[in-house]
């Protein structure tokens, strides 16, 4: 999980979110669900995918996290990916009998991309070299807080007053708070509970997960020890070269598992560069 910018302008100085018209149908749609879920005769709102999951949405959200997932950092350019609501839409795991923050349906401040692992509630499939079958997890309607009695349940309450456990990556500073061990796993020995509370919502122990920064971990550690070789043996151009390299496609925000590649960066000597 990487800082995220969310109210920002693409290269040509477009603001990147959905157009006037999503957000106008979006506004009718939250009154709906309003009118539907306090009306005893209807007790439901039937949330729209076509509304919350619209190519409007999915172009912005893409565009706006890098074509990564928030939580994790796993590339969703040219896969199917879920559009997550940070606070569930239809039910809360953590508040039984808790109606999910359904005015928040369509909201825009509450969408994020997701993979499905960190999403969903599937199982850590086995992998050849380690058969271990392991249950299933992610976040499907879990939404914890720090403390349950500032719940709210209805849209007249004031959201601000809840603690969320789980970090937004674009309201949090998640790369204040996530360190990375030379082998991919998250550090938690130290960790906020918050953090840890991330890490367990959305799965981030996940053995493929953890394989795939491990090797991203690993790629930055011997780049770093290039451009190291590179410096002492004064080969400028080289250096440079290495240098772009490491900007573009290791720790600039496009770059997959950045965040593990940046804190190999920011303490190099803990990774043994």
């Amino acid at each position: 999980m990487i800082d995220i910018v969310f109210n920002r302008k693409d290269a040509r100085g477009k603001d990147i979110r959905p157009n006037k018209t999503w957000f106008n149908s979006a506004a009718k749609h939250t009154a709906l669900a309003i009118a539907e879920t306090e009306n005893p005769a209807i007790g439901k709102h039937e949330a729209r995918s076509s509304v919350y999951g619209h190519d409007q949405v999915r172009m912005a959200l893409e565009k706006l996290f890098y074509g990564k997932c928030a939580y994790c950092e796993t590339r969703i350019t040219g896969a199917v990916w879920d559009i997550e609501h940070y606070r569930p839409k239809g039910a809360v795991a953590n508040c039984p009998g808790h109606p999910g923050y359904y005015w928040l349906i369509y909201d825009w401040n509450n969408l994020l991309p997701s993979c499905a692992p960190c999403n969903q509630n599937l199982s850590d499939r086995p992998l050849w070299d380690d058969p271990t079958r392991i249950a299933a997890a992610g976040k499907f309607t879990q939404f914890p807080l720090k403390d349950e009695t500032k719940r709210v349940r209805h849209p007249s309450g004031n959201l601000l007053d809840e603690a969320p456990l789980l970090l937004h990556p674009c309201v949090d500073h998640p790369e204040a708070e996530i360190k990375y061990s030379p082998l991919g796993r998250i550090i938690e020995r130290g960790a906020s509970d918050r953090l840890k509370a991330t890490i367990r919502i959305c799965n981030l122990k996940r053995r493929r997960l953890v394989r795939n920064r491990h090797s991203a971990i690993q790629r930055t550690i011997r780049l770093l020890r290039l451009i190291h070789n590179l410096e002492t043996l004064g080969h400028t151009q080289s250096l440079a070269e290495a240098k772009q390299l490491l900007e573009e496609h290791f720790i600039s925000n496009e770059a997959e598992y950045a965040g593990a590649a940046r804190n190999v960066c920011n303490e190099p000597a803990r990774f043994g560069v």
